[in-house]
């Protein structure tokens, strides 16, 4: 794969690789807030909401970057859009966001690639929110490649909405804990 879009926001770099068919979004949730807001607030904390445990209110308030993904109703994405995060800071504490929308009858594949460096120290409390509309189907993949002294506390979960499909498929590989 080719990330020369890389982008850094706090020490995180986001980038998306994947056929984008025209109305689909992809990009950082900084950008989506100021670009798709009236989505962004209609979901963003509906499915994991900042006060269910520690790690989500320490997310809560120190939000800072992360993914979003909209794909309208009725709309295929025929390859997988992938998005590598990037955590490098020794002795820091990251906390992302990625918010999925698929509309009604919609099909994504969506690969989450997170990474850090090994002997870097760091705490990542992060949240996945997936909206799937109705008859939606969704497939999340979580590629959890941190160094092996990151400590992972992300918190995944979606909303079905009546005959909407999720599945998830978690992989982590080294870090400390996850």
């Amino acid at each position: 794969l080719d990330f020369s879009t890389l982008r850094a926001a706090r020490g995180t770099y986001g980038a998306v690789q994947g056929d984008v068919p025209a109305g689909v979004v992809v990009t950082d949730l900084r950008t989506a807030v100021r670009e798709h807001g009236d989505i962004v607030r209609k979901h963003l904390y509906s499915a994991v909401r900042a006060g269910e445990w520690k790690f989500l209110a320490l997310n809560a308030a120190l939000w800072s970057d992360g993914c979003f993904v909209h794909v309208p109703a009725n709309t295929e994405v025929a390859l997988p859009l992938t998005w590598l995060t990037r955590y490098a800071g020794a002795e820091a504490a990251f906390a992302t966001r990625t918010l999925i929308v698929a509309g009604t009858n919609s099909r994504v594949t969506f690969i989450d690639d997170v990474t850090s460096p090994d002997g870097e120290r760091a705490l990542i409390a992060g949240a996945v929110e997936i909206i799937a509309g109705d008859g939606a189907k969704v497939a999340y993949y979580n590629v959890n490649r941190l160094g092996d002294a990151a400590l992972n506390f992300t918190t995944v979960r979606a909303i079905l909405v009546r005959v909407a499909e999720f599945t998830a498929f978690p992989a982590g590989i080294v870090s400390k804990l996850t």
